[in-house]
């Protein structure tokens, strides 16, 4: 199998798994989906503003296609981790397991140089 293919099945196999998790995630919570995505670009586009760009005038913040794969996969990893850990809390605490661990501001992640320069010259160039 070449080099290439075992990328792209890796690629499948993460996006089937995240998939999955979505919908599990979707059911402790009883979200729906548009609920989900809402919650994700929220808390994506609130640490863009108040962490990584704290004070400075955003603008449009749609081209920043790199930005928005970090988010969206360190995202499902707290998806995965809540799906963990939600296994031994009670239902009425899921929800705020849930924000918790995806709650970024105070992790101290950040994007990488790639991504943080994309982001400023964006910003700059507005």
């Amino acid at each position: 199998m070449s080099t290439t293919t075992k990328k792209a099945s890796r690629i499948i196999k993460a996006k089937t798994i995240q998939q999955v998790n979505r919908e599990l995630v979707m059911r402790k919570l009883n979200i729906t989906e548009e609920v989900y995505f809402n919650m994700m670009l929220d808390a994506g586009t609130e640490y863009l503003t108040d962490v990584l760009l704290s004070g400075w005038p955003v603008g449009d913040i749609s081209g920043t296609e790199l930005y928005w794969k970090w988010w969206y996969n360190h995202w499902h990893q707290w998806d995965a981790q809540f799906l963990t850990e939600s296994r031994r809390e009670k239902k009425e605490l899921h929800a705020d397991l849930y924000m918790r661990l995806h709650d970024a501001s105070d992790r101290g992640y950040f994007p990488n140089k790639e991504i943080m320069d994309t982001i400023l010259r964006r910003r700059h160039n507005g």
